[in-house]
């Protein structure tokens, strides 16, 4: 999918903003508005086209001291917790073929408290919540 291929782009400002495109393709309060076949394509095709490996590949390159940085990593972890309530099956396989749920426990020890620290631990306590396996 060409939205894959940006996500991977070197320039990070590229990639920024395709994550803030699958961010509004994965909203449910937007795919509730459209096409419940249209919504499985679009969360299909992420899980096809290895998008969700590559969100969290780009989790460890954004530099969150930069306003950009920050909002991508938001950005990421909404696409998540969208996920969680769309197509958990495709959550749970992206945690068995990643390290995502190692970058939220470091992201969890990082000092002090901020609005992705938050996210980060909302989106492990879905993980755990969901899982078969705990």
């Amino acid at each position: 999918s060409k939205v894959t291929e940006l996500m991977g782009h070197d320039n990070v400002d590229v990639a920024l903003a395709a994550v803030e495109v699958v961010h509004e393709l994965t909203d449910p309060a937007v795919l509730e508005e459209g096409d419940p076949a249209g919504m499985q394509a679009i969360v299909d095709g992420l899980a096809d086209n290895a998008a969700l490996e590559l969100l969290v590949r780009f989790l460890g390159k954004l530099d969150e001291k930069e306003d950009d940085g920050r909002q991508g990593v938001y950005n990421i972890l909404e696409v998540f917790e969208n996920l969680s309530e769309l197509n958990p099956g495709a959550l749970e396989a992206v945690c068995e073929k990643t390290d995502l749920v190692e970058w939220l426990f470091r992201r969890l020890k990082v000092k002090g408290f901020d609005q992705n620290k938050l996210y980060a631990s909302e989106v492990l306590s879905i993980l755990c919540q969901g899982s078969e396996k705990t």
